[in-house]
C-alpha cells in the first residue's frame, strides 16, 4: 500500500503534464491553420486599378492613331499596377482575381502591355503541394505550384476549397498568371462576362450545336451548349 500511495502523486503529475502538452499542441496547430488562411479583403478602390481601368475604357474607344499615342501612358500605368497585382497574387489571391482584367481586355492590349498585365488562363495541369520541413520536423506550411505541359511551373496561391487540396495530377486549373506566379480560382467552371463570349468562340471549336440564342461554355477545350442563362467557361488547354 505504501508503494501505491507514493506513486499516486507522481502519476497524477505526469497526467497533468500530458494534458497540458496536448492542449498546447492543439492551440499551436489551430494558430498555424488560421495563419495559413489567406486574407479575403478586396481592393476594388485601389488607385492603380482604377487608373488603369479608366485608361482601358479610353483605349477601347479610340481609333488606331490615338491608340498608338495612348500606349506610352498605358505602359506607365501598367507597370505601377503590376507591382500591386504581384503582391495581391502572393498575399490575397481572391482579391487579385477580383481585380484582374477579363480575357477580352487582355487580348485587346498591345503586346508590350500584355507583358505587364496578368493573363487569364485555364488548363489541365499538375497541381503540386509540397510540405516545408526546413529543420527536419513536420510542418503545416506548404509550397504550391502548378505544372502545365510545355510551360514554366507557376508558384500558386490559393483560397477557399483549394487550401485543403493535396497534389492533383492532370487536374483542371484556372486563374491568372504574372511573373511566374499564379492566383488559382477555387471553382472548376468560371462564369464569363458577356464581352468575353466572342473571344472564347473565336479561340475554341464548337463541340456540339448551340441552342438559339447561344448559351456557350467551354469544356475540354471545346464550346458546348449551355441550357441556362449563365455563361460559364472551363479552359483546359488555354
Amino acid at each position: 500500500m505504501k508503494t501505491r500511495t507514493q506513486h499516486g502523486p507522481a502519476l497524477l503529475l505526469a497526467l497533468c503534464v500530458l494534458i497540458i502538452g496536448i492542449a498546447v499542441w492543439f492551440t499551436r496547430q489551430e494558430h498555424e491553420t488560421t495563419s495559413a488562411r489567406p486574407k479575403t479583403h478586396t481592393v476594388r478602390n485601389d488607385r492603380v486599378f482604377e487608373d488603369f481601368g479608366k485608361w482601358v475604357e479610353t483605349f477601347s474607344r479610340s481609333d488606331t492613331n490615338r491608340k498608338a499615342n495612348l500606349t506610352t501612358t498605358g505602359l506607365e500605368l501598367a507597370r505601377a499596377r503590376r507591382a500591386r497585382m504581384e503582391a495581391l497574387i502572393l498575399n490575397d489571391p481572391q482579391a487579385a482575381l477580383a481585380n484582374a482584367v477579363t480575357l477580352d481586355v487582355w487580348k485587346s492590349l498591345p503586346r508590350e502591355l500584355q507583358r505587364e498585365i496578368e493573363e487569364p488562363f485555364s488548363a489541365l495541369g499538375n497541381f503540386r503541394v509540397l510540405p516545408v520541413c526546413g529543420d527536419g520536423t513536420p510542418s503545416r506550411h506548404v509550397v504550391r505550384y502548378t505544372e502545365i505541359k510545355g510551360q514554366p511551373a507557376l508558384g500558386s496561391s490559393v483560397f477557399g476549397r483549394r487550401i485543403a487540396l493535396t497534389t492533383k495530377e492532370n487536374s483542371p486549373v484556372q486563374g491568372i498568371r504574372l511573373s511566374g506566379i499564379a492566383a488559382l480560382r477555387e471553382e472548376v467552371f468560371h462564369r464569363l462576362e458577356p464581352q468575353e463570349i466572342a473571344i472564347v468562340e473565336a479561340l475554341y471549336p464548337i463541340a456540339n450545336p448551340l441552342p438559339s440564342p447561344p448559351r456557350p461554355r467551354l469544356q475540354h477545350g471545346k464550346a458546348v451548349g449551355h441550357g441556362s442563362g449563365d455563361h460559364s467557361i472551363w479552359w483546359p488547354d488555354f
